[in-house]
């Protein structure tokens, strides 16, 4: 019955304090200590696609004119669809879904991007770009994210 009593009891202390979760802020830090003066940055993606589906890593490259800094600013994966979709389809959508994770991060970054780097194993995707017909809706929606 001990037990009980000094359970409830911390029981009672975090349901009491649990309201002191919504002014809990961390601050999120892109450059290490020690790091200069920010002189240019850029966002480095890379995407591949699977079978079993896609995954995005984005980076943050941080420039103080002697040294470079790189951190994880955000990532995206998803699991492919029950239905089948044919890998150049699946590697298209990662792309363009890469597209809409830099719009996502330069809207909410405050600083300056100097330039944004894609980075695929497909070739594919750059054909679908370079190309000059249009082969179907879906390559056409997605070359005009591109």
């Amino acid at each position: 019955m001990r037990n009980l009593d000094v359970y409830a009891k911390w029981w009672h202390h975090w349901i009491r304090d649990l309201h002191l979760v919504e002014q809990l802020s961390i601050p999120r830090c892109f450059r290490s200590s020690g790091f200069g003066n920010v002189t240019s940055s850029s966002l480095v993606l890379f995407s591949d696609a699977i079978t079993v589906g896609y995954g995005i890593a984005a980076y943050l490259i941080l420039h103080d004119g002697n040294k470079i800094h790189s951190s994880l600013f955000m990532e995206k994966s998803r699991v492919s669809l029950i239905k089948a979709i044919n890998i150049p389809r699946l590697k298209l959508k990662t792309a363009t879904v890469s597209v809409k994770v830099v719009r996502h991060i330069l809207r909410w970054l405050e600083c300056t991007i100097g330039g944004v780097v894609y980075f695929t194993d497909s070739r594919t995707v750059v054909h679908s770009i370079n190309a000059n017909t249009k082969s179907s809706l879906f390559c056409c929606s997605i070359e005009s994210e591109l």
